[in-house]
């Protein structure tokens, strides 16, 4: 598994894959309402009617990404590309995780089309989206040699309520963020690391200004990892993840266990915020103290007891404590082509 993505841990964690042939079972699933593709809709489909040898499907909706993806198991594909955003892949990772018919994972392509994309960055996908499918044509040639990262999935367990699978968790201001795009910034048409600019923007000027109101709630929580057992808190925002950067590019914990799962929290009113901010995003992360309200771990699993709303990749869910902890630990990894 990546730690980090920089170009020499790049080179010693990719594997070679062998071009893509007529003999492989491929699927191809587009999202047509994903931010970056709409724009570029006409172009999205001219480009991937090149792809003969792919089934190629299109699917915006839940139901629809699920009924694709349960076509796609059923034809035992080897390579699934997906053109979307976070979004769209934890929807098709769900879907076969949670498919006991699945015995093998596909090979996944993740064409960065979403209004977010970290999974894609974060396994070192570098450029536009027609400039993968571009770099996919090359592959099929047999005029590109490609590679592939091994990467684990984040697996969310709840009593009573179905398992939930993905790269990002995340909880308290975070939730209110993804509420805000979505009633705020999603209809300007707004796309891309610019609108999540926008929203981190509009509630970094809430929060200096002091005006925690409902849309900057905090949340009363408990966790549990390899290294620590909270009493109950006032938190701010935690998050947890197996990719190494987030948004921007950063890399918001500091943990030095060398477990798959990075895990962080702020508390409510910790001390010097500001200027700890600065400190996480200049990766000086490990100058901040548990007592002052900051806590960062790598780990193998996680407990948090949680009510409210919680994020994946984007997508928002809800926990009830009647049904006990959200337990949280990883997937076997799996195999994501760099194009």
């Amino acid at each position: 598994m990546l730690t980090d993505t920089n170009q020499s841990d790049l080179k010693n964690n990719l594997e070679p894959l062998l071009p893509i042939s007529n003999k492989t079972k491929a699927g191809l699933l587009l999202n047509p309402c994903s931010g970056k593709v709409k724009k570029h809709l006409k172009k999205f489909r001219a480009y991937i009617s090149k792809f003969s040898v792919f089934q190629i499907c299109e699917a915006s909706s839940l139901t629809e990404i699920n009924q694709t993806i349960e076509y796609f198991i059923n034809q035992r594909i080897e390579l699934l590309v997906i053109i979307g955003g976070d979004g769209t892949v934890q929807a098709a990772l769900n879907c076969y995780f949670s498919n006991p018919q699945v015995m093998v994972m596909p090979k996944i392509l993740i064409v960065p089309g979403g209004t977010t994309n970290m999974t894609a960055k974060d396994i070192g996908i570098k450029g536009s989206p027609i400039k993968s499918l571009s770099r996919l044509i090359m592959l099929m040639k047999g005029e590109r040699r490609e590679f592939i990262v091994n990467k684990a999935v984040l697996k969310i367990v709840q009593n009573k309520r179905p398992d939930v699978y993905g790269m990002f968790f995340g909880a308290g201001v975070i939730v209110n963020g993804a509420k805000f795009f979505q009633n705020n910034i999603r209809r300007s048409g707004i796309t891309g690391e610019l609108a999540s600019f926008v929203v981190v923007l509009s509630f970094a000027l809430k929060i200096l200004i002091g005006r925690y109101s409902e849309d900057l709630s905090p949340i009363d929580t408990q966790f549990r990892d390899d290294r620590s057992n909270s009493p109950e808190f006032t938190c701010f925002l935690l998050f947890a993840s197996t990719l190494d950067r987030l948004l921007f590019g950063l890399k918001p914990y500091w943990g030095s266990e060398n477990k798959p799962i990075h895990f962080t929290s702020i508390r409510k009113n910790s001390v010097k915020f500001w200027r700890s901010l600065l400190a996480i995003i200049f990766r000086r992360g490990n100058t901040l103290g548990e007592v002052d309200g900051y806590y960062s771990s790598d780990s193998q699993y996680l407990s948090i007891f949680l009510h409210g709303d919680f994020i994946v990749d984007g997508e928002i869910f809800n926990s009830d404590r009647k049904n006990g902890a959200l337990h949280i630990s990883t997937t076997d990894p799996i195999q994501f082509i760099v194009p």
